[in-house]
């Protein structure tokens, strides 16, 4: 059962990065990803853990609004992950729904 729904969830993903895909425009092999399941009680630890068995560059992950001073931004576990993750994180804003990505800032 388990195994079903992991399955149906990584197919759904997919389709949602192909729509990513397709509504900027690229082709669908412009993007290089895998999608990676952990089992895991704690998803920032068991997000570190994916990350350095599968030397991975950069996570790339939505915000959502929590509580507290440092949280007013990002969600709770958007904070942990930019804080433990072991390599970068693109933390991308809940409300954003236009992915064009023709210039960057570094800060």
């Amino acid at each position: 059962m388990r195994q079903n729904y992991i399955d149906q969830y990584k197919k759904e993903l997919n389709i949602e990065i192909e729509q990513l895909l397709a509504k900027n425009n690229l082709a669908a092999n412009a993007l290089n990803y895998e999608l990676l399941v952990k089992n895991t009680a704690n998803f920032v630890e068991g997000l570190g853990e994916a990350a350095l068995e599968n030397q991975v560059d950069l996570v790339i992950m939505g915000t959502r609004g929590a509580g507290g001073i440092k949280k007013i931004f990002l969600g709770s576990n958007t904070v942990k992950v930019i804080e433990q993750a072991p390599c970068a994180v693109l933390a991308i804003p809940a409300n954003w729904n236009k992915f064009n990505c023709n210039s960057m800032a570094f800060a």
